[in-house]
């Protein structure tokens, strides 16, 4: 099923990614990084790795609704994954394929906007999945009018028609191969609080959840054995992963899932410094809103061409074209890799597991930002040859965001100090504040650097942070 009708939208910015420079090299995306962690102390999510009509999404809704662009720019690379599933992969040399999925963490406090920015970037998927469940329906009325038909004529009954889901909820590996077997193409899990997932890993099964998603991840092939009939067998299972997490909880990806690799293969979208901030009244813009549906429509109909018989249903048998680097995009990609190396050398053990999954990252981004790209220029599927150099180098960017985030996940779990889960402004008054201190000095510092009498009061009320010595006098813990 072809995603035909596509909103209609204004086209006056469609050509402004052709103007955008693309003289970039490795030498400057790491300064680039390198010189906002040390100006500013901050890991700044790379939305400029995008393509323009991409970023011109995420900042619209960055303005109207005062979320980090780390919750939509991550989103975007889920949802995306998602809709080019098996289609598409990157083959970087004979027995080294990387598929697009990704398993997608959104780190924020409770209440902070997490959840209404996942929705909003999926709205595009749920569109899809409800013309699919239309046609289901469709199909089935069909079906039951045939059924009939047969049994009156003593004919051979048709197969019954399938619902396609692309979006799931249940992380049993029950449903998920079923939802598999009916939409060979791929899938996305989302979890509104992964930790409840995360939990439920190896509760009944003795180690061979992980295991079954370790093997998701890598795109290698399920066999589900049954008593009853025959085994099932699903060659090339694609599902990428998106949920919420609040940093408090972090600390549950340790319990046993560290050792063996699960955590190397979780992206965490974790913005600096995240605070719920006062509502905006910028209201966004449907013209863009529209361009960014249209966007996804054309990456599932990338897929849907390439899967597709005459008669609309999918082959038996997935066609997927593997896309190869230039000459330019693999001399960039061996650099960033040598450096990688050198860095997972240097490592200690769970920082080398993180380090060395980044070699697939970097890969697979390139591959989802090259077919975002064609996607919004309207790219015919079948002129779409190979990974370029620009995608490889935005590609770099994105997968050094995310080695970060995750030494800060890192450094969260094996570190249980408490200064890492107050605000910038509370550690900012934290480090002026002596280490022991009245009452009414530190209302004064407090308000100079901009922290609220009330705010302060509570601040000091918190006893991983403080002890109150006596009457008017505190002691800082750390």
């Amino acid at each position: 099923m072809n995603i035909n009708d596509k909103e209609q939208c204004s086209d006056n910015k469609s050509n402004k990614s052709d103007d955008v420079s693309k003289d970039i090299n490795i030498e400057m995306i790491s300064d680039d990084i390198n010189k906002t962690i040390e100006a500013h102390g901050k890991n700044t999510f790379p939305i400029d790795a995008f393509p323009v009509k991409i970023q011109e999404i995420i900042e619209e809704f960055r303005k109207a609704f005062n979320l980090p662009v780390d919750f939509y720019g991550s989103t975007v690379l889920a949802a995306a994954s998602c809709l080019i599933g098996n289609s598409f992969n990157i083959k970087f040399k004979e027995g080294w394929y990387e598929s697009a999925a990704i398993f997608m963490a959104i780190v924020g406090r409770s209440s902070i906007g997490k959840t209404p920015a996942i929705d909003a970037f999926l709205n595009p998927i749920k569109e899809i999945e409800r013309k699919l469940h239309d046609q289901y329906t469709a199909q089935l009325k069909k079906y039951e009018l045939e059924v009939a038909e047969a049994r009156e004529n003593k004919e051979k009954e048709p197969d019954r028609p399938v619902c396609k889901e692309l979006i799931i909820n249940d992380a049993t590996t029950e449903s998920i191969n079923k939802a598999l077997q009916n939409n060979p193409n791929g899938l996305i899990l989302y979890q509104d609080e992964l930790i409840a997932f995360i939990k439920s890993l190896n509760r009944y099964s003795k180690g061979s959840d992980l295991e079954y998603f370790i093997g998701i991840w890598k795109n290698t092939l399920i066999k589900v054995n049954r008593k009853s009939s025959d085994p099932i067998i699903i060659a090339h299972p694609f599902m990428s992963v998106i949920g919420g997490i609040q940093p408090s909880v972090l600390s549950s990806f340790a319990d046993g899932k560290i050792g063996n690799g699960f955590l190397a293969r979780i992206l965490f979208a974790y913005p600096e410094d995240c605070q719920k901030q006062y509502l905006s009244d910028y209201e966004p813009s449907k013209e863009i809103l529209k361009q960014y549906n249209n966007i996804l429509f054309d990456l599932y109909n990338y897929s849907v061409n390439n899967n597709t018989a005459t008669d609309g249903s999918w082959y038996s048998e997935l066609k997927i074209t593997s896309l190869e680097l230039s000459e330019e995009a693999l001399n960039a990609y061996k650099e960033w890799y040598d450096q990688n190396v050198d860095l997972i050398n240097q490592s200690d053990d769970t920082e080398n597991s993180i380090f060395g999954k980044l070699d697939n990252y970097c890969l697979r981004f390139a591959l989802i930002l090259e077919l975002l790209e064609a996607a919004s220029k309207n790219v015919d599927v079948n002129d779409i040859s190979s990974i370029s150099e620009y995608s490889i180098l935005n590609a770099i960017k994105l997968t050094e965001y995310f080695r970060n985030t995750s030494l800060k996940v890192l450094r969260k779990i094996t570190n249980s100090n408490p200064l890492d889960d107050i605000s910038a402004l509370q550690q900012k008054v934290y480090s002026k504040l002596p280490d022991l201190f009245k009452t009414k000095d530190g209302v004064e510092l407090a308000e100079a650097e901009g922290m609220p009498l009330r705010t302060f009061h509570r601040f000091i009320g918190n006893n991983k942070l403080f002890k109150k010595k006596k009457h008017g006098e505190y002691e800082k813990l750390y």
